[in-house]
């Protein structure tokens, strides 16, 4: 396929957010389609996306690119997911040839549709939310996306508050689309459900998975007294309406009207789905005053977070620089230089001593004065160049891996940190899975923050930053959403605790903690693909957390290098640190600390540089007392 020639007629046309509203501070679909009317050809599409802090000296962009191929007359979407920080430079999206040469630009003005609001998006056929936008939409906003213009990453929904589906199923959207509306459920979201006499809909397999229930058919409330108790608010009609028919579900009954139920809510992973029997468009509740009050109470969001305070927040630090200083052997240490200073120093030493040693009677040959410094300088080079610091790229890759409470998924974590001595590109390829990734504020600033460049592809992804030099130090941060099923659960019978770890996640578990009242209790490895059961005695093994820190802990029980197991014990100590902050412990949580490989799938030349991989897994595992009875037969 040719190039696409200068002058081709290609039509750029864009899509961003939703319904044209997006958040500042949030991941955001972006959909462009290119519609070709001359010959055949092939380029490459460039998004441009403005990032970074202009005040504080570290503007930058952050460059996607992906190669195209146009047909004559075709027409072609590809759909992007980027991160908003600012409005104050338009977004630039760029059509180019092979060679690089512009063929076609839209520059889009990012200031048109930023809102505050937390968006509602309402997927269906005739369901109008609009009476929730109060406040002039300062609260929410809702809006009525087309179903193809859904995100195909989990994480375009990350300014979405709630999704509601009203006379749909979600059998039309592509596989990416619904792999990514399930894993931002499962993240966090909310998923809402009308019902309706067209219950068929409801029961296709995408839905049957999410839904608590599964409706057999239709009951008859004779009229609004029973509903409108139920909701806590009148429901004036005298007139019958159906609901869905629920024999069997799993989760919640939020609502009920004597022993039907109106509203069932399930979690699932760490979101929620709701199920409304009803059809909300229609008699009695397209027009009951209530149904604000009653959507606010079932979504239950917390006000907007402002922008202030987003970009306010305290970076976490992190171990990666002084990591991948170890790992580049770029950086000689104390004990390196001292040596190389003993042997320059006794060279220097041996060559200017020369006359008296001669006087002294030693036979040195006189020629030595003049060979030693040519000697000395090609085999320090040797030694310290090329043996101890060979040329090329390093990287460090650490994980966070937190499973869901519910469902085979877990929330992935990753901190890349890149460094090179040689003056080459840094291309970092991936395979699996498909984190988005931004580059990290958890460095000290630099003079500048080099552009990067993001590939994406069918066989994965590439990270590269546009600067060239030697001596430089990249960092990232990218998050997704991964298969991980890890299920455990611990069990205080008061002389022993028994956990049970059912690990169906591929990967062995190694270095592994549990915490649980402010002790540690070190544990066996877990294999793979097994069911483990592990007893401990709760007077003996267990260390006081407050007393020890985790990077001796970590030391004294991990065969990973001294600066490795530093870093791994800075992990720990940040991610436990952070859910003491978030108060997500309780007394009956305890948690499983461990470590595995990365799930990080490299690929290409940057498999083979030299790196250090780790993930760090942390599991909320929940409490049963089951302590038996004193003396007087109580239970403590």
């Amino acid at each position: 396929m040719a190039n696409l020639e200068a002058g081709a007629a290609v039509d750029i046309q864009d899509a961003l957010g939703f319904s044209g509203a997006y958040r500042l501070g949030a991941w955001t679909p972006l959909t462009v389609t290119l519609e070709n009317r001359g010959a055949s050809a092939a380029g490459q599409l460039e998004i441009r996306v403005p990032d970074g802090d202009e005040l504080g000296d570290r503007a930058f962009l952050n460059i996607h690119r992906r190669t195209v191929d146009l047909p004559g007359g075709s027409r072609k979407r590809f759909h992007f997911t980027i991160y908003l920080k600012s409005f104050s430079e338009p977004l630039e999206i760029r059509l180019l040839s092979g060679d690089g040469e512009h063929l076609a630009h839209k520059s889009v003005d990012l200031r048109t549709g930023v809102t505050n609001a937390r968006i509602v998006l309402v997927l269906g056929r005739d369901a109008d939310l609009d009476y929730l936008n109060d406040d002039r939409g300062r609260r929410l906003r809702v809006l009525y996306p087309r179903a193809e213009r859904l995100p195909e990453h989990w994480a375009g929904y990350d300014g979405v508050a709630a999704l509601v589906l009203h006379g749909l199923s979600l059998e039309g959207l592509s596989a990416r689309q619904h792999s990514a509306l399930t894993k931002w459920l499962a993240s966090g979201g909310i998923l809402a459900v009308s019902g309706g006499p067209d219950y068929g809909l409801l029961r296709t397999p995408r839905l049957a998975l999410l839904l608590p229930g599964l409706p057999l058919g239709l009951v008859s409330l004779p009229d609004g007294e029973a509903a409108g108790i139920a909701f806590g608010a009148p429901l004036p009609t005298r007139r019958a309406f159906h609901v869905n028919l629920i024999p069997e579900f799993e989760g919640r009954v939020r609502y009920r009207a004597g022993r039907t139920p109106l509203v069932i809510e399930r979690p699932f992973g760490r979101g929620r789905v709701l199920y409304l029997t009803f059809d909300i468009s229609r008699h009695p509740f397209d027009g009951w005053p209530g149904m604000a009050g009653l959507w606010h109470t079932l979504l239950d969001l917390p006000p907007p977070e402002s922008l202030s305070a987003r970009l306010m927040r305290r970076e976490e630090s992190s171990a990666l620089p002084g990591l991948i200083q170890r790992t580049s052997l770029s950086f000689p240490g104390h004990p390196l230089l001292l040596v190389f200073i003993a042997l320059y120093l006794g060279c220097m030493v041996a060559v200017f001593d020369l006359p008296s040693a001669r006087r002294r009677g030693r036979r040195i040959p006189m020629r030595l004065h003049w060979v030693a410094p040519f000697v000395f300088a090609p085999l320090a080079f040797f030694l310290f160049g090329v043996l101890l610091f060979p040329p090329g790229p390093a990287a460090v890759v650490a994980a966070r891996i937190a499973p869901h409470p519910q469902g085979p998924l877990a929330d992935l974590d990753l901190e890349i940190a890149m460094f090179s001595n040689v003056d080459d590109p840094l291309r970092f390829d991936y395979r699996t899975p498909e984190p988005v990734f931004r580059p990290a504020y958890r460095t000290p600033p630099r003079e500048s923050t080099p552009n990067w460049q993001y590939r994406e592809g069918s066989a994965g992804g590439s990270l590269e930053p546009t600067a060239r030099g030697r001596f430089l130090l990249h960092t990232l941060e990218g998050r997704d959403v991964i298969s991980w099923d890890l299920r455990a659960t611990l069990v205080d019978e008061g002389d022993t605790l028994r956990l049970e770890v059912r690990n169906r996640s591929g990967r062995p578990l190694h270095d592994l903690w549990l915490v649980l009242d402010g002790l540690g209790y070190p544990l066996d490895p877990v294999p793979a693909k097994e069911n483990t059961t592990l007893l401990l005695d709760p007077k003996r093994g267990a260390v006081t957390l407050q007393e020890h820190s985790w990077r001796k802990l970590v030391a004294n029980r991990s065969d990973a290098p001294h600066a490795r197991s530093s870093a791994m014990a800075h992990l720990i100590d940040r991610e436990l640190s952070s859910l003491r902050e978030r108060d997500v412990s309780s007394p009956d949580q305890a948690i499983l600390v461990g470590f595995t490989g990365s799930p990080l799938r490299l690929a290409g030349p940057s498999a083979e540089w030299r790196r250090q991989e780790f993930a760090l897994v942390l599991l909320r595992v929940p409490v049963e007392r089951h302590r038996a009875p004193d003396a007087r037969g109580f239970r403590p």
